[in-house]
């Protein structure tokens, strides 16, 4: 373990080879996949039998284009998953950030899902990520990290590997623009030609710098790629507590009843009767 965090100080990244049981990871897969299909028979569509990643494909783009709303509502949910939670906080990965010197954890901010696949990109939203720093999303300790862990294995450019520049963390914060989705690094400020993809199996984790410089890899359509990231912050960072431990992040809450529909009385004395 020594050694991985030395390669990640240096160059700003570090693969965690096999650092998810099977067994985990399957059970993330098949609760994704779950959320789409009874979405599909709610509307009554008609649902592909199996676990695969073209079967995967095959549903989620069928509530894609039946109902984007409720698809949504799917990508969202993903990511709040229990199973999603347990994945990207395995005693392997909080090993590494102790020994890499994270001594107090914390989640600056939720677990993000991303979805990957031709024809399923969202009006107004982002398939391929340009080149961009993920600090300015966090704006907490300077040691912060991102774990990435994809539920599929990515051999190739086909599967939209991550790609990342070694070293470019050193570099500190870029110059860039700020979108609604991530903080662009302007042209200029990085080699585009340094890039190296990361070629993953779907049991490995990728842990990376903040101030890294990496990007989504092209990809093609007819392949999906799913996968999970979190971010994690020292809290007592000397940075971190000269800011006050920095919190960019606000819950709120929509209390406005009419938006979910309350529940009637029937429907909860079903789920607590016999």
């Amino acid at each position: 373990m020594e050694d991985l965090v030395a390669f990640y100080k240096k160059n700003g990244f570090v693969v965690l080879k096999s650092c998810h049981q099977l067994t985990a990871l399957e059970l993330v897969r098949e609760e994704v996949h779950q959320l789409f299909k009874v979405q599909l028979k709610y509307l009554n569509r008609r649902v592909e039998s199996g676990q695969t990643d073209k079967v995967m494909h095959h549903n989620m783009s069928s509530l894609f284009y039946a109902d984007i709303e409720r698809y949504k509502s799917c990508l969202r949910q993903a990511s709040k998953l229990v199973s999603v939670f347990k994945l990207i906080s395995s005693n392997s990965i909080l090993e590494f950030l102790k020994i890499a010197g994270l001594n107090v954890l914390s989640f600056p901010t939720d677990a993000v899902f991303h979805c990957m696949a031709g024809g399923l990109k969202l009006p107004g939203g982002y398939m391929r990520i340009p080149a961009h720093q993920d600090w300015p999303a966090i704006q907490s300790s300077l040691d912060s990290v991102v774990v990435w862990s994809t539920l599929m294995d990515i051999q190739s450019q086909l599967f939209f590997p991550l790609e990342v520049i070694p070293g470019s963390h050193l570099g500190g914060l870029l110059k860039g623009n700020s979108t609604d989705h991530f903080y662009e690094i302007s042209t200029g400020e990085f080699d585009a030609d340094s890039f190296v993809p990361l070629f993953v199996d779907k049991c490995d984790v990728i842990i990376f710098s903040s101030f890294l410089v990496h990007q989504t890899g092209l990809g093609n359509d007819d392949k999906l790629r799913l996968a999970f990231s979190t971010r994690y912050e020292n809290v007592i960072e000397p940075t971190n507590i000269e800011r006050s431990f920095p919190n960019i992040h606000r819950r709120v809450v929509d209390r406005d009843l009419a938006k979910t529909q309350p529940p009637n009385l029937k429907d909860v004395s079903m789920i607590f009767g016999e």
